[in-house]
């Protein structure tokens, strides 16, 4: 790629794991960009109870300034012309601040990175009369948004920004390179990783469990949070508790090799923007069986590498868990098989299709939009 821009910046709220694989790819590929990352805080509370810590960037330049005044020096150091990729501009009052600021430099392209945002309920109604009000007054002067799923791909577009601006977009896991080998067992081995709070929709999972006229299976939940004691309650009255573990929080690298033993995952929000979790199992040849208000939903390959619920069915997931566990645990050959296909959503396959999509920005008309790898694939097979 012929650069015309000299810097590209990332400007996030917190360092993520979900990320940091593929800007340390980008910086490597972008040959004469200086690429960094801007953060206004470390990693939260909340992600280090569920394992993680700070992750990898290699010899990315990583920045944490810790006001306005730091961050007017930091925008002000910037020499040539410059791509900014901000996310959270909408809940975090720093990122908005560089975000006003960089929409009237002449010198810069500004883009979104941006996943959807749970519209159900009454109180989804009025997120989005706030949204749509502060969505379309910062998204004057935009020059793109990189949407991560379906859902901000829509939103984005009714909010203006034209087709052409908008590419589809995911999260990026750094676990195709660590791939682990299952063990035999004879029980169908289910896991569960995330947060235990309702949004997470994991009662629906133990119901449904519950209900299943079959023995041959146990459930693995990973994660920590406000529901775990009731979840934990739930499986005692369905009298399941001995087919159900908690863990707690995993550090990452265990929470994949889980992963990786498990015959199938499921996700059964009742909303996720996007739900990097999916990436992890397909990264391990583990299909996935994912609610239809899950942004990774996109990447299933329904019947094979996994398959879609509706995210407040009982029944509809009660017949997929019966299915599969029906089916008994993963052969090697078709957990080789799914890791394989999903090679498309690597760091090294992202971070290309980035790359032809800095052109595409860059150069306007004058190339055609990439499309993006994982559409791609399932348009070829």
């Amino acid at each position: 790629m012929e650069q015309k821009i000299a810097n590209l910046v990332f400007w996030q709220v917190s360092p993520s794991i979900h990320q940091a694989s593929l800007i340390t790819r980008i910086d490597q590929l972008l040959e004469g960009v200086d690429v960094m990352c801007v953060f206004m805080g470390q990693v939260g509370s909340e992600r280090l109870e569920l394992g993680w810590s700070l992750p990898d960037y290699g010899e990315t330049k990583l920045e944490f300034p810790k006001s306005k005044n730091e961050l007017d020096k930091l925008y002000s150091s910037l020499d040539g012309d410059s791509i900014h990729i901000f996310s959270n501009v909408v809940n975090n009052s720093l990122i908005r601040y560089v975000y006003k600021k960089s929409v009237y430099d002449v010198n810069a392209k500004v883009g979104l990175l941006s996943e959807g945002f749970n519209g159900r309920g009454i109180k989804g109604l009025l997120r989005i009369f706030r949204r749509d009000l502060k969505d379309r007054f910062l998204l004057r002067n935009l020059d793109f948004v990189l949407a991560i799923g379906a859902n901000a791909y829509e939103w984005y577009n009714l909010c203006g920004v034209p087709e052409n601006n908008i590419y589809p977009f995911l999260y990026v896991v750094d676990t195709f390179d660590q791939v682990k080998v299952s063990e035999k067992h004879n029980d169908v081995e289910i896991i569960f990783v995330g947060r235990l709070c309702a949004r997470k929709n994991i009662d629906t999972l133990i119901d449904a469990l519950g209900s299943l006229d079959l023995k041959e299976w146990r459930l693995k939940i990973i994660g920590s949070g406000e529901d775990e004691e009731s979840l934990q309650g739930l499986c005692e009255s369905l009298n399941i508790n001995h087919k159900v573990e908690f863990f707690g929080a995993l550090k990452y690298s265990d929470v994949i090799d889980h992963v990786a033993m498990a015959d199938f995952l499921v996700l059964p929000s009742l909303f996720d923007g996007w739900g990097a979790v999916v990436n992890e199992a397909l990264s391990q040849g583990t299909p996935v069986l994912c609610s239809d208000d899950c942004g990774a939903k996109d990447l299933i390959v329904r019947g094979w590498s996994g398959d879609i619920f509706a995210a407040e069915s009982k029944s509809d997931l009660a017949a997929l868990l019966y299915s599969y566990i029906e089916d008994g645990p993963i052969s090697p050959d078709r957990r080789v098989e799914i890791r394989k296909y999903y090679s498309c959503i690597s760091a090294e396959e992202i971070s290309q299709y980035f790359s032809k999509i800095l052109n595409h920005i860059i150069d306007g008309n004058g190339t055609k939009k990439p499309r993006p790898p994982w559409v791609a694939k399932k348009e070829l097979n």
